[in-house]
Parts: structure tokens; C-alpha cells; sequence
């Protein structure tokens, strides 16, 4: 996960209390959800379910959850990404630009933890050309897609999922269309820390 992910683990101690209770960590993991995203579709919503899916698309606990009940996740950073496929410039532009995430927390109340554009979960506008072999054409893509950027946070105490249904993400694209020229596996993936009770 990177030096960042290190220097931020430092900031915890070996234990965290959360509704009057001591965890500690167990691991730090990445947890991730995939939706696909029709070339109509004005909204997503993740961690809704995991039945049907493999773990290289989702690995969260399910039904809304991050993790098993009696654990609690603490998101570090967070970043979404398409994974099947390397979207055009002209694709690129409308559907990270003009869409909008938010996510909450949704016990004891709902609350809304983050809300944004999703391009600050992306790796912007930097450009790769590339020749199509077929056409000679030197088309432009967005950069890299593995060198996503990704949001951290620097305030983490509202960032603490407990186990069970209590994690909602949704992404809307409410200016218009949302720029696909077919479907595309987009990706939400939060990094941190996962943590068990002390026994």
C-alpha cells in the first residue's frame, strides 16, 4: 500500500476504543466493489451485496457491510478506477469529471462521510498516446490506469465502519450523460485498516 499507507499507520496506537469497546488492529486490506456501468445508467450504488461476484471484482463482507460484524474498518484512502478496459479522452472528461459520489454511514444514524466529484478519486487528465495498430490513428488515453490517485484522509475518526450494515456508496452522474460509449466496470476500492475486539 504504499510509504503513505505506513506513515499513516504510525498514527494509531495498538488499540483503538470505539462504543465503549478496545479493538486492535488485525491487518491492513484493501476492500473493493465493481459495478458495471451501462452507457445509460445515471447512478451506482457498492457494497450493496457480494452474491454473484468474484473477488477480484468485490471482497467486502456483504449486505452493506465492509467486514464481519464484530470488526470494525477504518478507511485510510480511497479511490475508484475502470478495470476491464482503458477509457478514451472524450469518455474520460464526463463520466470522472461530471460524477458525483457520496458515502455515509448509516448506524446509529446516517451520516454523510464524504461527498465529491469523482475525479479526485481518479489520476486526472494526464495522457498516454498510443498508435492503434489497426487504424494508424494516435489516439489519446487517459494516464496509466494502474497510477490512480487516491483521496486520503487526514481526519479519520469518522472514517470507522463497524461490522454490519453500515457502509452506503453511491455514484450519480445528474448533469447529464455520463459520457460511456459502452459499458464499463468501474471499481471503488477503500484502503485501511481492519480491527478485531481485544480479547
Amino acid at each position: 500500500m504504499g510509504n503513505g499507507m505506513v506513515a499513516l499507520r504510525q498514527l494509531f496506537s495498538n488499540k483503538v476504543d470505539f462504543a465503549n469497546r478496545s479493538f486492535v488492529p488485525l491487518k491492513d486490506r484493501s476492500i473493493r466493489d465493481t459495478v458495471s456501468v451501462t452507457t445509460a445508467a445515471s447512478s451506482a450504488d457498492y457494497f450493496e451485496t457480494i452474491a454473484g461476484k468474484r473477488k477480484s471484482a468485490a471482497n467486502f463482507q456483504g449486505d452493506k457491510s465492509l467486514v464481519r460484524e464484530a470488526n470494525l474498518f477504518l478507511i485510510l484512502q480511497l479511490r475508484a478506477y475502470i478495470r476491464d478496459r482503458v477509457p478514451t479522452l472524450a469518455e474520460f472528461l464526463p463520466f470522472f469529471n461530471e460524477g458525483y459520489y457520496q458515502m455515509k454511514k448509516l448506524t446509529p444514524d446516517t451520516i454523510t462521510i464524504d461527498e465529491d466529484n469523482l475525479i479526485n478519486l481518479t489520476p486526472g487528465v494526464l495522457t498516454t498516446h498510443v498508435v492503434e495498430a489497426s487504424s494508424g490513428i494516435d489516439e489519446a488515453y487517459p494516464g496509466d490506469q494502474r497510477q490512480e490517485g487516491r483521496r486520503t484522509y487526514i481526519v479519520p475518526e469518522n472514517k470507522m465502519f463497524p461490522g454490519g450494515r453500515t457502509c452506503e456508496f453511491n455514484v450519480s452522474w445528474n448533469e447529464g450523460a455520463n459520457g460511456l460509449a459502452t459499458t464499463a466496470e468501474l471499481v471503488v476500492e477503500a484502503y485501511g485498516i481492519e480491527f478485531e475486539p481485544r480479547s
